[in-house]
């Protein structure tokens, strides 16, 4: 169903494709052609290519937004680039099909970015779900159970927009980060790894470059790992 969904959205008018990148979606995305394109992190390209002569400029009838902010003399984009790592892949695949197969300006904001890159949410949606499930089964859950979590939170929260309708939204990766990061901390309550504890230390790092607020996750810890917290802690000290 999702699939179908995104298709029907990446194959809509080119009003609809535009959308996938709009309003604060802009902010995470560009981080992406600032780095790998114009090596430009003051973000003077917003102006001279994104603004006015991209496929989705200020001729087209979507939202723009300014994602810059001056500092001490110095522009910055004021969203913080943690989704826009997790959409790499799909960032690199659109920017080499534009240079090889479509043979046009790989300028970041031409047609096949904004077609390929939002299909990272997609893969996000499912990550997470994936590692949700296992999850639920380190909770003993039966497979009942299982079902009918997935489908309530899935249908029971706004995750079905922010994977078909604002997929380049902080929102999706910080679902994916937040169940991949509490099935390592299950992980970790059963085999405290030096594995598992590098990789849980890595997903918070992520998470926190992805929005600081995702630190909170953190205060389930406690929670989770009760009395072996206090051995973990040592372990590591």
């Amino acid at each position: 169903m999702f699939a179908k969904l995104q298709f029907n959205k990446r194959s809509g008018n080119e009003q609809a494709v535009c959308a996938s990148i709009c309003g604060d979606a802009r902010g995470y995305y560009a981080w992406l052609p600032a780095m790998f394109i114009y090596n430009d992190l003051n973000f003077k390209f917003y102006d001279s290519v994104e603004f006015k002569s991209t496929f989705c400029g200020d001729n087209k009838d979507v939202p723009m937004l300014d994602y810059r902010k001056t500092f001490e003399g110095k522009t910055m984009d004021k969203y913080y680039p943690g989704a826009s790592f997790m959409m790499l892949p799909f960032f690199l695949i659109a920017h080499f099909t534009t240079i090889y197969f479509i043979h046009e300006l790989p300028d970041g904001y031409s047609f096949y970015y904004f077609k390929l890159v939002p299909l990272a949410a997609f893969f996000y949606y499912f990550m997470g779900m994936l590692f949700f499930l296992k999850l639920l089964g380190k909770l003993r859950l039966n497979n009942v159970q299982k079902t009918l979590t997935i489908l309530l939170l899935t249908f029971g929260s706004n995750i079905i927009y922010y994977t078909i309708d604002a997929p380049l939204y902080y929102h999706i990766y910080s679902f994916a980060l937040i169940a991949v990061f509490l099935y390592f901390a299950f992980s970790i309550k059963e085999m405290p790894t030096v594995k598992n504890i590098s990789l849980i230390s890595f997903i918070t790092g992520l998470m926190f470059i992805t929005r600081p607020v995702n630190l909170s996750i953190l205060l389930m810890l406690p929670f989770i790992l009760g009395s072996e917290l206090k051995v973990i802690s040592l372990s590591i000290l």
